[in-house]
């Protein structure tokens, strides 16, 4: 499992934690502004009622993965650090030897952006299993600020329908709810 951190605890011997991953500009801005506390995240057929959530128990930190771009010059990276775009178009200077990923030109997918490069630091606050029914108005706005819950289904079904879970089918869900703790600048 790609960008995945394993942990010991006292429950578990092997507990799986991963970034939360967002590449929805507009949620994006609600997390830097702190307005958004819920991801809802669908569950892979075998994994409903899986003991462990797959992004961490309550209290793990996390940072966000998002798309990112270098820029910059050539001569900036030599000099030990490197600057990069992100989607909302922050920018942000980091110290440091530039990551292979970011050699290339153009955007870097979100889910091969380095732990370094992450701006937006969170901590899950709760984990729960439902459907994706279950979500209420209130919840909707706690995930993304503004949108309906019709909009927010239309949102799921462009992020989600084309890899097997339409809203249509209800599909089985993780609700994580987290609080930001960093973002940097």
């Amino acid at each position: 499992m790609k960008n995945a951190v394993r942990c010991k605890t006292r429950k578990s011997p092997r507990i799986v934690r991963r970034n939360l991953m967002f590449t929805v500009p507009e949620i994006i801005r609600g997390l830097v502004n702190k307005e958004v506390e819920l991801t809802v995240r669908a569950i892979p057929s075998g994994e409903f009622g899986g003991e462990h959530p797959p992004f961490g128990p309550v209290g793990h930190k996390g940072v966000v993965r998002e798309d990112i771009k270098r820029v910059g010059s050539q001569a900036e990276n030599e000099q030990g650090s490197y600057t990069i775009e992100y989607r909302d178009g922050a920018t942000r200077t980091i110290i440091g030897p530039l990551p292979e990923v970011l050699k290339k030109n153009g955007w870097t997918w979100a889910r091969y952006m380095p732990t370094e490069c992450g701006r937006i630091v969170y901590r899950i606050m709760e984990n729960k299993q439902g459907y994706l029914s279950d979500l209420t108005p209130e919840m909707v706005d706690k995930a993304v600020p503004g949108i309906t819950l019709a909009g927010y289904m239309e949102l799921w079904d462009k992020l989600n329908a084309e890899r097997g879970y339409p809203a249509k089918n209800n599909p089985k869900v993780w609700m994580i709810w987290f609080g930001v703790v960093q973002v940097k600048t």
